[in-house]
């Protein structure tokens, strides 16, 4: 039972009385570019795969997702980067450098996976670390093997000053998907019909 206040009003709510506030017209914010670090590099080389890593002595899983290489447009120099899908967080960050470094050898247990040591820095300090990558079919490893090892020794010719040794890899252009919001078109106010006018009633007669 709802008692009443001491003016004689019940507590409750009147679910239809307007309820008056200030409901000002949500601001729209602009879109901030963000930077991925890759806007002064061309990617070179893109291949799917599964990255491992030896963490206490043993191999353990980075993630899946595109392993690119990619060539800085002004100083050249190549350098291998990985993101896990989805999350993009980098998993593997170096420059292809002369061995010991970047000596691809095939992984014992597997005929599709090469591993290798670089001096990694994608967790932001450089350190020695000991990678692996496993490829769906032999033929995918053997291509990013090839790229791989062209793209070291395009490193080491750079150092070198030997220009004449170059070979210049061509550009993968990357399609960007574009998120565009479809708009609502307005609806049309129906107009009410006009009721259609009713019959004339005849008048009778004069008899």
């Amino acid at each position: 039972m709802v008692e009443p206040t001491a003016e004689g009003k019940s507590n409750l709510v009147d679910p239809e009385e307007e309820v008056k506030g200030n409901w000002a017209k949500a601001i729209d914010l602009p879109e901030v570019p963000v930077s991925t670090g890759e806007e002064g590099e061309d990617t070179i080389f893109k291949i799917r795969t599964k990255l491992y890593r030896v963490k206490d002595g043993q191999w353990k899983e980075r993630g899946s997702g595109d392993l690119k290489l990619l060539r800085d447009k002004k100083t050249r120099q190549i350098r291998l980067l990985m993101r896990q899908e989805k999350t993009l967080k980098i998993v593997a960050n170096h420059y292809l450098m002369d061995k010991p470094y970047c000596d691809l050898i095939p992984m014992a247990g597997s005929d599709k996976a090469l591993m290798w040591v670089a001096n990694d820095c994608s967790e932001g300090k450089a350190a020695e670390e000991k990678l692996a990558a496993r490829f769906q079919t032999v033929d995918l490893m053997n291509n990013f093997k090839e790229n791989f090892n062209k793209g070291r020794d395009f490193n080491h010719f750079l150092k070198a000053g030997e220009e004449s040794k170059l070979v210049m890899a061509p550009v993968i252009v990357e399609k960007k998907e574009e998120v565009t919001e479809k708009k609502e078109e307005p609806k049309k106010e129906e107009k009410p019909k006009e009721a259609a006018p009713e019959p004339k009633k005849e008048e009778a007669k004069k008899q």
